[in-house]
């Protein structure tokens, strides 16, 4: 169907016919109306009161021309942005058939990436790769994450680069009863905490850090009950106002992602006197710290474009094994 090249809206009255004090169109004007729709924005807006009546007019005199479905999509046209004969769907079917981006990294708590090792963390750091967690425990379980609260605020918050503010972000978390939060907010460039969506005993937020572009998804608890356990099934973080469906993310993906952050290696040990070359999968975000450095030990990385070569050596002393007879090397690029 060819674009409509029209400056001003025509008028119809003569297509136009009377029953009962009430007008309706003709097929012929339904057609000429519903191409004008797909191809014209000029007559969105004219039209949309122009459909409505027509509708409700052939309802009440039972001389149906369109079909309730043509009716709901027409609407919908009438109202947001059009893409000709792309399908428009409700909020709904948004949910069920559709699934945004996630902006977060290492999101199914289900089956998490957990390069630290640890099946409980207690201490305030990162636990879970990208996770950050605060006072209180977060402990992973077969299927889930739980956060406990031990006498303090017990929070889980990832920092996401966001360079682009001013936009509608919807923040998503799916409890162990199958029950879906959110939380949205028109994000703006400036510092702010915004409001708070309860989830149980715990609640979700977000927060925008101008300066260094960082938006913060946190679920926390600050009630009154000091041993508050929150069960978490998948988090999600996507562009628009509307939820969409959660899809589990490819592991070896997600994996990559996370080492952009994080690196985690064991490396045998030969000698007290050696130098060790590693190429990394990823080149991190930035330059990591590691704990791997003291007095003899050094770590130096090379970076290109797109990966990172590590050069680990050591001058004098010894080698601290751990109990398999390997070195820990840990490289940190976290956001904090």
């Amino acid at each position: 169907m060819g674009n409509l090249q029209i400056k001003d809206p025509p008028i119809f009255t003569e297509q136009v016919h009377q029953i009962e004090e009430e007008e309706y169109l003709t097929a012929e004007l339904e057609n000429e109306i519903k191409g004008a729709l797909l191809n014209n924005e000029v007559f969105l807006k004219v039209l949309a009161e122009t459909i409505q009546k027509t509708v409700e007019a052939h309802i009440k005199n039972g001389n149906l021309h369109v079909t309730e479905q043509d009716k709901n999509i027409w609407s919908s046209k009438a109202t947001v942005d059009h893409l000709h004969d792309e399908r428009y769907y409700t909020k709904a079917e948004i949910s069920e058939n559709i699934s945004n981006p996630n902006l977060l990294i290492n999101p199914d708590f289900r089956n998490p990436i957990n390069q630290r090792g640890q099946t409980g963390y207690h201490i305030a750091g990162y636990a879970i790769d990208r996770w950050y967690k605060g006072d209180g425990s977060v402990y992973i379980k077969d299927g889930y994450l739980e956060l406990y609260r031990t006498g303090h605020v017990n929070s889980l918050s990832q920092f996401v680069e966001l360079d682009a503010a001013e936009q509608i972000l919807t923040f998503s978390v799916c409890t162990t009863e199958n029950k879906i939060y959110n939380n949205t907010q028109y994000i703006k460039n400036i510092d702010k905490t915004y409001d708070y969506t309860e989830i149980e005993k715990y609640k979700m937020r977000m927060s925008y850090d101008s300066n260094r572009k960082l938006l913060k998804t946190e679920i926390y608890c600050d009630g009154n009950d000091d041993s508050a356990i929150l069960g978490l099934k998948w988090a999600k973080l996507e562009l628009g106002s509307s939820p969409t469906h959660f899809t589990p993310p490819d592991l070896t993906e997600e994996l990559l992602k996370c080492q952009r952050y994080y690196y985690s290696l064991d490396f045998s040990i030969y000698s007290e006197i050696q130098q060790y070359g590693f190429r990394l999968p990823v080149k991190m975000r930035g330059n990591p710290t590691t704990d791997f450095n003291s007095s003899n030990k050094n770590i130096v990385i090379y970076s290109t474009n797109d990966t990172s070569v590590v050069l680990a050596s050591m001058s004098s002393g010894a080698w601290i094994f751990n109990t398999n007879g390997y070195e820990y090397l840990r490289l940190d690029a976290e956001i904090y």
